[in-house]
């Protein structure tokens, strides 16, 4: 007999191990042929001398049995099937978790033995078959709630029977198993095995992991995922932490799309009030561009840290440069060149600018030595000097840097030459690349301009790749010849609508008879009937020769003919032009016309976004002229422009509700029926009505902050008449309910409660419709059922709704007690109304964190003090 520890206590015991009982040879005649050879194969199991080739023996044995078997057959071998997955799963854990879930088919669950199995298995995982595993542990863990609760907790323990190797494969499958499919596991419940264990693993809030996804997404550029994910975060408490994160991805995101060439203010900004890093982006893309920059990035340096504000100082240098203000260009360059720390990036372009001014070739030197050292061959694209002038200034004051800005060369060495051609045929490579690109948007006097300085480069080169780019350059300048011309234009109809386009010899965006000609051919070929001529509609102002819209119709290279299935897409791109630019205009002048013009500029762009011919030909035609560009960029270049257009089109409707909901509210509700009947996908419609939540938080959040909070709730009132279905938009009103909660609670004095009731309650009535069409009141909650996975607005309004529902229950508990304890006859109604308030709380759910964990305790001092103002003193806040 041997001797071992009771398991009860710490009490040395004498306790018999148990012995397996053996396996009684079972006569053929009693048994089927079947389960005999069950019983054979398990004999020979038992002959095993090793544990882990016993193991596997027994599993081939008992798998081939499972196979085989009747059901009424495997019935009968019941218990020997159960002792033996114990067996299995004390030498092989994986395999043991993996046979108890599959014989919960025949048996249901024995409790005893998935806790005996798991804890095996925790204690000594296979990394090769984990996820396997695991699905067969989620399966048991879903099946008996108490078998869930004992991994987590014995995974929450943190101690000896869960293996670091098992936390480490856990947290690394589970977390890539969430992020892979984030969609279907970011709203279901807390009871779900995925999010027990992650709970237990820490950190112990979903808020906090969608924070981690979020990064996740970041970090492989995935900015409209990790965008969703962060506001995930913030919507369900996440608080500062997520809206950190999603101010640094729209930095990072402004950041990328201006390295990518997006120049647009609209494009850089991102949602909400722009941070001071994208307001230093937005001022740098209007240098770059000619735009007035002193507004931007103003508001950089005055709101931005030291990085920003030496940035802010530097770009302004170069805006006065722009207009023509050399002076005090080169007073700003030499102050920013004072300051010792700043960046080498920065630092270094600034001794190229000022030295192509002062002609100074040292200080050109100095940049270009920096910037060798910094981005050693990728210097060029860093270079705000033209690469050609920073080679012949250094090739004046330092011959060995020149060699190693053009290569591993010795500069006296006979190919010293050929490596300043590879310089400069690989600059003017990238010129030509961006005359192409300038070339396919009709922006002829860039082409013209980045062809010059291409064939400037190329002049003297010698080879073939040279040579080869001389050839590309004549290709681009005759297809722009062409393009101007409009001789490309093969539809008779477009050639007029073209030829209409010009007047007093400018393009203009639109003209009445243009407009016309577009839509009588779009009414034709939608309908299949013969074009009708109409009266051409009166042009107000006239068209400006640059349109504040920047829209102007590209001429196509061809036209395409219009096929069955209606308007050709070349044809539907340049009426969506045409009215986009003609509501604009009606727009400005204040016309009310000009909704019935936005709302067929909206479709006609909605009908292209789904055009695939349009998109097919569109990435045709930029294979065709982008020659160092791949065919896969391109595709990616176009799906992305495609994926944004209804961001494009809605994204300047937002702009304008934000701007007149306060002296023209009847047209900004007009701008938000554009927005909500758009024919575009429900999903991109959400999106823009989501920004004027966010917009709406971030004023919203200021006042809160500076205390005003009458003029907050205003503000959220006024928000809601203007978008009365929005639930982001209430969201926001009961953001302001439990800031104030949270902010008077912390001042730790008995008033607080008193101070914060009155807005809980303001609150509370401003949400109550949103409730109501969420189901969401308590009356629905107790008779209906409760947000699921799939409802997330519903959900993540629930969330919210359920921390305000606790601090109005609170703080009446609290206000009324205070008031009962000065006066007893007061109404002590209060007490029956947070009790209401606080089990709605919690049918809705409240995060496992103080003081909303106390939300149980203070329910039931509620019904006590109902019925009774005697009693202790309330003290769990």
């Amino acid at each position: 007999m041997k001797w071992r520890r009771s398991r009860d206590n710490g009490e040395q015991r004498a306790q018999p191990e148990p012995v397996r009982e053996p396996v009684a040879p079972v006569r053929a005649a009693a048994v089927s042929p079947v389960r005999q050879r069950f019983h054979e194969r398990l004999t020979a199991a038992d002959a095993e001398p090793e544990p882990s080739a016993r193991a596997r023996a027994m599993l081939a044995g008992v798998h081939e049995f499972l196979a085989l078997a009747e059901d009424a057959e495997i019935l009968a071998e019941r218990a020997v099937l159960l002792a033996r997955a114990g067996e299995i799963g004390a030498a092989t854990p994986d395999a043991g978790v993996r046979l108890v879930s599959r014989l919960r088919g025949w048996f249901g669950l024995d409790e005893k033995l998935a806790r005996q199995v798991l804890g095996a298995w925790m204690a000594r995982p296979e990394a090769a078959s984990f996820g396997e595993t695991w699905s067969a542990a989620s399966e048991l863990m879903t099946t008996s709630e108490p078998v869930g609760s004992w991994v987590t907790t014995a995974v929450l323990a943190d101690n000896s029977v869960v293996s670091a190797t098992f936390r480490e494969l856990a947290r690394t499958h589970l977390v890539e198993m969430v992020d892979a499919d984030f969609g279907t596991h970011e709203f279901t419940g807390s009871a779900s095995p995925v999010w027990q264990v992650l709970y237990a693993l820490g950190p112990a809030t979903r808020p906090e992991w969608f924070v981690l996804f979020g990064d996740r997404a970041a970090g492989r550029g995935e900015e409209a995922e990790a965008a969703r994910r962060y506001e995930l975060a913030d919507r369900f408490g996440g608080g500062t932490q997520a809206r950190e994160r999603l101010k640094k991805l729209h930095d990072i995101g402004a950041h990328q799309r201006l390295l990518n060439g997006a120049t647009a203010a609209d494009a850089l900004r991102g949602p909400g009030t722009p941070s001071p890093y994208r307001q230093l982006l937005i001022g740098t893309a209007a240098v770059m561009t000619g735009r007035p920059a002193s507004a931007a990035l103003s508001e950089a340096g005055r709101d931005g840290d030291e990085n920003v504000r030496r940035a802010a100082g530097f770009v302004s240098a170069l805006d006065r440069l722009r207009d023509g203000d050399e002076q005090t260009a080169r007073t700003r360059l030499r102050g920013f060149l004072a300051d010792t720390t700043v960046a080498d990036g920065p630092g270094a372009n600034a001794r190229l600018v000022l030295g192509a001014l002062d002609g100074d070739d040292e200080l050109l030197t100095a940049g270009a030595r920096m910037l060798l050292a910094r981005y050693r061959e990728h210097w060029p694209t860093h270079s705000m000097v033209a690469p050609a002038t920073v080679l012949t200034a250094v090739s004046r004051t330092d011959s060995g840097l020149l060699t190693e800005l053009i290569g591993d060369a010795d500069a006296g060495s006979p190919g010293a030459g050929g490596d300043l051609d590879a310089m400069r045929v690989a600059t003017a490579r990238t010129y030509l690349a961006e005359a192409a690109r300038a070339a396919l948007f009709s922006r002829f006097e860039e082409t013209d301009r980045l062809l010059t300085q291409a064939r400037q480069l190329l002049a003297g080169a010698e080879g073939d790749a040279a040579n080869l780019l001389r050839d590309t350059a004549t290709r681009i300048a005759d297809t722009i010849d062409r393009m101007r011309a409009k001789t490309s234009v093969e539809r008779p109809l477009d050639r007029l609508a073209f030829a209409a386009l010009r007047e007093d010899g400018t393009v203009q965006p639109w003209t009445p008879t243009a407009l016309r000609l577009w839509q009588d051919y779009d009414a034709a070929t939608s309908t299949g009937q013969r074009t009708v001529t109409r009266a051409a509609p009166h042009k107000a102002a006239g068209a400006a020769p640059h349109d504040v819209t920047g829209i102007v119709p590209l001429e196509p290279s061809e036209a395409g003919p219009c096929d069955a299935t209606g308007t050709g897409p070349r044809t539907l791109h340049h009426l969506a032009i045409a009215e986009h630019a003609r509501a604009y205009q009606l727009e400005i002048a204040g016309d009310d016309t000009a909704f019935e013009h936005w709302r067929r500029a909206i479709g006609y762009w909605a009908r292209l976004g789904a055009d695939d011919r349009f998109w097919d030909d569109l990435r045709t035609r930029l294979t065709a002229t982008a020659g160092d560009t791949t065919p896969e960029e391109v595709a990616i270049a176009v799906d992305e422009a495609r994926g944004e257009l209804p961001a494009q089109v809605l994204d300047p409707h937002v702009t304008l509700v934000l701007q007149l909901r306060k002296d023209d509210l009847p047209r900004a509700r007009a701008h938000l029926d554009l927005i909500r009947t758009a024919a575009f996908a429900p999903a991109d419609i959400d999106r823009a009505r989501a920004r004027l939540a966010r917009e709406a938080g971030a004023g919203i959040r200021r006042l809160v902050r500076e205390g005003d909070l009458d003029r907050a709730l205003a503000e959220v009132r006024a928000w809601i008449d203007i978008d009365s279905d929005n639930i982001p938009l209430a969201e926001q009103a009961l953001d302001v309910g439990i800031e104030t909660a949270e902010t008077e609670h912390r001042r730790s004095d008995r008033e607080w409660a008193e101070r914060a009731r009155p807005v809980l309650e303001r609150i509370a009535d401003l949400v109550d419709p949103m409730r109501a069409r969420l189901g969401l009141t308590s009356r629905q909650l107790s008779t209906g059922r409760r947000p699921a996975t799939g409802e997330s607005d519903r959900m993540a309004f629930a969330a919210k709704l359920a921390r305000h529902e606790f601090w109005h229950g609170t703080s009446l508990l609290f206000s009324t007690y205070d008031r009962l304890k000065r006066n007893p006859y007061d109404d002590r109604t209060g007490f029956r109304r947070a009790a209401g308030h606080l089990n709605t709380a919690l049918m809705l759910g409240l995060p496992a964190l103080a003081p909303y964990d106390k939300a149980r305790e203070l329910l039931v001092a509620s019904g006590k003090l109902e019925r009774s103002i005697q009693g202790h003193a309330l003290g769990f806040l």
